[in-house]
């Protein structure tokens, strides 16, 4: 379907529509290989490696194939990779002994943005999940070679977010690292045209990259954790958790970190994939900070982010790049947008009187958080005494963390 500089687009002869008989999804598969060859590839050499490293070892010819058949449709993953494909046959009879990723497709002839059926709704949602999907190869490529173990899940899907985020800064909504890019509007760069894809002006802007996701799941896919900030781990199903909203999380996690503690997103995130460690010890060691301040001041920054009134804030609890204040306050006021997103900002501290009280939360799990606000004047002591809910003490695990926003 698309032979380019870095790219191969295969299209499975037994999809029941076929791009032969739909112009447009042939349209949609060439645009998916012109971003590749023209933004993705570099953007991903770039910040994270080569998915090239291994090519002389494989197949040897210089193309990531992509490969989109109905078998993946109704599997519960829109495309994935399998590190097998890093071997000889010898060693993996299944390997196709390559760069190779698998994606579903479309099934009818027709236009709807709400899901993958048709052309057009596969473009919008599919040309993110590329540079996803390639930066799974870079990692797996460079830990074969490295002669180091696979990343931790969790941190190798909140890095893919990555891989997204750093294509959509980049090509599509051409903001800088630490801009505090909010959400704008279809005239302007922001994240508006990510959650509004029909509009006109946002096609017109961009007529090869749009429609697009963008950053939608990012920012509308953290909406769980935000709002319920006890009950979701960036850990994944390691904390007893199910479903996605991990991706969200440990993005936001990482992007805390190269935001307070990273020289830049390339610096950061290639010595992720290069690093020989994994999970909690790589993002520590890369942040080169503990852990325990990572969690705490993340959290301090979900919270505290573009504080209403806080003049000169700590960089503690800052997210520089996105203006998270901004992107939920117009995801509030959007007709398409403010049911789901009930509130001006989803983290909702419990609020405290100064003084005495006693309050209990179950079941924070691993690396998560619970907000409360406290009021209080200059000079007013408080004392917080933190205990089980048996009453006895409070476990070596749990930790505090105050940020002062008045």
């Amino acid at each position: 379907m698309y032979v380019g500089t870095h790219a191969i687009i295969w299209e499975d002869e037994a999809n029941r529509l076929q791009s032969s008989a739909d112009a447009a999804l042939a349209g949609y598969y060439e645009r998916l290989g012109r971003i590749f060859d023209e933004d993705q590839y570099a953007s991903l050499v770039r910040n994270f490696g080569d998915p090239l490293l291994r090519d002389a070892a494989t197949d040897a010819d210089g193309r990531v194939h992509m490969v989109f058949t109905e078998r993946l449709n109704g599997s519960g993953a829109a495309a994935y990779v399998i590190s097998c494909d890093q071997y000889a046959r010898t060693v993996a009879p299944g390997s196709n002994v390559g760069q190779f990723f698998y994606g579903a497709v479309p099934t009818a002839s027709g236009s709807s943005l709400s899901g993958i059926t048709y052309p057009d709704g596969w473009f919008n949602f599919m040309a993110r999940t590329v540079v996803h999907e390639v930066k799974h190869i870079v990692s797996q490529s460079t830990r074969v070679a490295n002669g180091a173990p696979f990343e931790s899940s969790w941190l190798e899907e909140g890095t893919a977010r990555h891989a997204e985020e750093l294509w959509v800064r980049e090509s599509l909504h051409r903001v800088e690292w630490k801009a505090n890019t909010g959400f704008g509007s279809a005239s302007t760069n922001g994240v508006h045209c990510d959650f509004h894809p029909t509009e006109s002006a946002c096609l017109a802007a961009d007529p090869l990259r749009r429609p697009s996701y963008g950053m939608r799941r990012h920012f509308d896919e953290l909406l769980p954790k935000l709002a319920a900030p006890w009950n979701w781990s960036p850990y994944g199903d390691g904390t007893g958790q199910s479903g996605s909203v991990f991706y969200q999380t440990a993005w936001s996690l990482v992007r805390y970190a190269i935001d307070r503690h990273g020289a830049g997103d390339a610096a950061f995130l290639r010595a992720l994939v290069a690093s020989r460690s994994t999970g909690v010890t790589n993002l520590a060691q890369v942040a080169g900070v503990p852990l325990e301040r990572l969690v705490a001041g993340w959290g301090l920054a979900l919270a505290a982010d573009d504080y209403p009134g806080l003049a000169a804030p700590s960089a503690d609890i800052q997210f520089p790049t996105w203006n998270l204040r901004s992107i939920y306050a117009g995801l509030n006021q959007s007709p398409t947008w403010r049911t789901r997103h009930a509130t001006p900002y989803p983290v909702q501290p419990l609020a405290l009187p100064a003084g005495g009280f006693a309050t209990q939360v179950r079941g924070i799990r691993g690396g998560a958080h619970a907000f409360f606000e406290i009021p209080g004047a200059a000079g007013t002591p408080q004392m917080l005494h933190l205990r089980a809910l048996t009453g006895g003490a409070a476990p070596s695990t749990l930790g505090i963390a105050v940020a002062r926003v008045q």
